[in-house]
């Protein structure tokens, strides 16, 4: 009897693994044979039950995982919405100009106090249109007017007050805790200075022109929002260009008046 060779009868020898079936409940295996699919590390019931186990505990965390996120994305679209739901913005405000009432030195610039307000209504969140009336008291300013304007140097006084009504494109910013923004208004401007200034000119001025009450201006500019809460605001800083074209004897040509305006107030939001 020749020699007996043992190479091969590991590799030989018929297997047999054990697995739950999943029938009768746990506990219940049943036999599979060496074809059984799957990586060698599935050959005994404890890895078998281990890689059970962790597919279950995955399943369970991307099923929960695909609940969350829509929710989470549903929660932060409807706090987005009630943040930027307004449309509408009502502010009234002081407002102080620093007047040029021409651009040659002749008259000297002086200072309107007064206010006014305005309605903005926003398309999209950061895009608006904005009306807006602004009113300046009536103030006495006194003048020496120098030739050719009088004879000799005379000195005058006259009253004057500033309207002006505006409407124009708003762009704003919203970041979380203030809202800058810019603006740019066509309109009018109303003034009796010029006239009044006329009058008491009579007699001793040689300027016989008679001058325009009202006129066009443009502003441009912009400012800065402080959101307090859903529906209020406050507006501690807006500078603006504001230029007026009244037309009258003492401009001598140059009907452009470069003014400064700078305003501050509060805002209701709807």
């Amino acid at each position: 009897m020749g020699p007996v060779s043992f190479a091969n009868t590991e590799a030989t020898r018929p297997r047999t693994i054990i697995v739950q079936s999943g029938i009768g409940g746990p506990g219940n295996y049943t036999s599979l044979s060496t074809n059984f699919p799957g990586p060698p590390r599935f050959r005994s019931k404890a890895a078998w039950d281990d890689w059970q186990v962790k597919e279950i505990e995955l399943e369970m965390a991307m099923k929960i995982r695909s609940a969350l996120v829509p929710a989470f994305a549903l929660l932060y679209a409807s706090t987005a919405f009630a943040q930027d739901d307004h449309k509408l913005e009502v502010t009234v405000d002081y407002s102080y100009v620093h007047a040029n009432p021409q651009n040659n030195n002749v008259i000297p610039t002086f200072s309107l106090n007064g206010g006014g307000g305005g309605i903005a209504y926003y398309s999209t969140s950061n895009i608006g249109i904005q009306a807006e009336f602004q009113g300046y008291g009536s103030y006495t300013h006194h003048f020496t007017l120098p030739p050719p304007f009088c004879s000799g140097p005379c000195t005058v006084s006259a009253q004057g007050n500033l309207f002006t009504y505006n409407i124009g494109p708003i762009v704003k910013f919203r970041p979380k805790h203030f809202e800058p923004f810019v603006e740019a208004l066509f309109g009018g401007a109303h003034s009796n200075f010029y006239a009044n200034l006329n009058q008491a000119c009579a007699g001793a001025c040689t300027v016989g022109r008679s001058p325009s009450n009202n006129a066009f201006d443009f502003i441009i500019g912009g400012g800065v929002d402080l959101p307090l809460g859903g529906h209020f605001a406050i507006r501690p800083a807006q500078f603006d260009y504001l230029l007026t074209r009244f037309g009258s004897a003492f401009t001598a040509g140059n009907n452009n008046q470069s003014n400064f305006r700078y305003q501050a107030g509060a805002q209701l939001r709807f």
